[in-house]
């Protein structure tokens, strides 16, 4: 299996959710791109993801054993949180996994965040081996907010024009203080 198949299943993650202060800021953007993609994600599970730790394909991230590494997570997490980000319009990049080629994620950009970025790179020297690495992710941790992986090649440029125009607006401040694992049945254990 290539690394792109992998990322086809839902992984577990650490989750900061966003109040409800921003689903008003989520629903302008996706109102601007709705034209130009075939769906958008729901703005009630909006978040942002601060560390991928598992794959629902490897039989040893069970729901139990994710779950008793809560306490070590939340020991780590407890000097970060709050977090404030700031989102600053929107962004694009190419959806690499095989069955979705010529698709484009579109999200919310959010500005690098010392705090957001220390609380990712502790849970990785602290938890070590114990969680999965995210081929994907590359060491390269660009927090974000997805609102939709339908994006359409043949739309491009549309979207480049949005993404465009999206950086003269406003940059928005968010306080986010609520951290959850997201596990392979779905459900979200609050960790913070």
């Amino acid at each position: 299996m290539s690394r792109y198949e992998r990322v086809l299943e839902e992984p577990i993650t650490i989750r900061l959710l966003l109040p409800p202060s921003v689903y008003e800021i989520i629903e302008t953007y996706q109102e601007r791109i709705r034209p130009f993609v075939e769906d958008v994600n729901e703005i009630e599970s909006a978040h942002l993801t601060v560390k991928y730790l598992g794959h629902e394909m490897n039989p040893k991230y069970t729901d139990g054993y994710m779950e008793s590494l809560i306490p070590e997570i939340r020991g780590i997490a407890r000097k970060y949180l709050p977090i404030r980000v700031q989102i600053h319009g929107l962004s694009i990049w190419e959806l690499r996994v095989k069955g979705y080629e010529g698709r484009y994620v579109v999200f919310l950009d959010i500005l690098p965040n010392e705090e957001l970025e220390s609380l990712h790179d502790e849970i990785i020297e602290k938890l070590g081996d114990r969680i999965d690495y995210f081929e994907l992710e590359d060491e390269n941790f660009r927090p974000h907010i997805s609102l939709t992986y339908s994006g359409k090649s043949e739309n491009l440029r549309d979207l480049e024009r949005i993404v465009k125009k999206s950086k003269k607006d406003p940059i928005f401040t968010v306080e986010a203080n609520k951290l959850v694992m997201r596990l392979r049945d779905d459900r979200l254990v609050r960790i913070l």
